[in-house]
């Protein structure tokens, strides 16, 4: 609108309550999640070409278990801070990886990308392993991925929806009494093609997050790579950035003026 372009607007579709009714009733607020740690953010940036290696090794021997870019990232990054927050902590206790998922495609009949409401939950997943793998780590994270999916994700409708969140929330009330973190993923959102009449974006961002142990994913400009806004306990982040392993799979804050578009093939995106 703002470009003239009219006819490319997509009109917003305000759902009405018949899938959602509204209740009375009062959910207890979970308890646990916030917490009065000093957070820090950092950026890592990966590349087309150190995706794809990733992609092979979080794949293994089985050619089924072969990832997207945002579980290859989104993996190898937990399993990162993982160690991070054991190597600080002394402890193996078992950590609980908060996966976002957008409801709208998942119940039936899916619901238009241009709905408008909250539409988004998270589904948790266990990490009792001392080294978990990463082949066996995206194993798990898309088994209980296609579990909620297929299971839980359709009951966020109708009479039910009120019932499956208080039963959700009552097990995070559980949950958060382990380390917790929590992974949301902006890939494949037009970002870059956002224009209120100026141009369109050079860099697109986070403006920070107020709560810790995120992990937030973001195309780079040219769609290959791979940002990754990490935010986590000061002391914990003083480890992670000194980690090997990540520095050589990704980029320390570099300019994103400097970013490499290099297209390199891939079996899924």
């Amino acid at each position: 609108m703002a470009t003239g372009n009219s006819d490319a607007v997509v009109c917003p579709k305000f759902i009405d309550a018949s899938f959602m009714p509204p209740r009375d009733g009062f959910i207890t607020p979970t308890t646990g999640y916030a917490t009065t740690a000093n957070y820090t953010t950092r950026r890592f940036v990966f590349e087309a070409s150190k995706i794809a290696v990733l992609k092979e090794k979080t794949a293994g021997e089985n050619e089924q278990n072969y990832p997207t870019r945002v579980q290859a990232v989104s993996a190898f990054i937990l399993k990162r801070t993982i160690a991070a927050a054991r190597l600080k902590s002394g402890s193996e206790t078992p950590t609980v990886y908060l996966q976002t998922v957008d409801l709208r495609r998942w119940v039936d009949p899916p619901l238009l990308k241009n709905s408008i409401a909250h539409f988004v939950w998270t589904h948790p997943v266990i990490i009792e392993e001392s080294d978990i793998e990463l082949p066996d780590l995206v194993s798990k994270i898309k088994e209980r991925f296609t579990e909620f999916c297929t299971k839980t994700a359709n009951r966020f409708k109708g009479d039910e929806a009120f019932q499956v969140i208080r039963e959700s929330l009552e097990e995070y009330s559980e949950l958060f009494k382990s380390p917790t973190i929590s992974c949301t993923s902006w890939c494949k959102f037009p970002l870059y093609e956002t224009d209120f009449g100026w141009g369109k974006p050079t860099w697109v961002s986070s403006p920070g997050n107020q709560f810790g142990n995120l992990i937030l994913l973001v195309d780079t400009k040219c769609g290959t790579g791979i940002e990754a806004w990490v935010t986590l306990d000061e002391e914990e982040m003083a480890i992670l950035e000194h980690d090997e392993e990540l520095l050589e799979a990704a980029s320390f804050n570099p300019s994103p003026l400097e970013e490499q578009c290099l297209i390199f093939p891939s079996k899924t995106a």
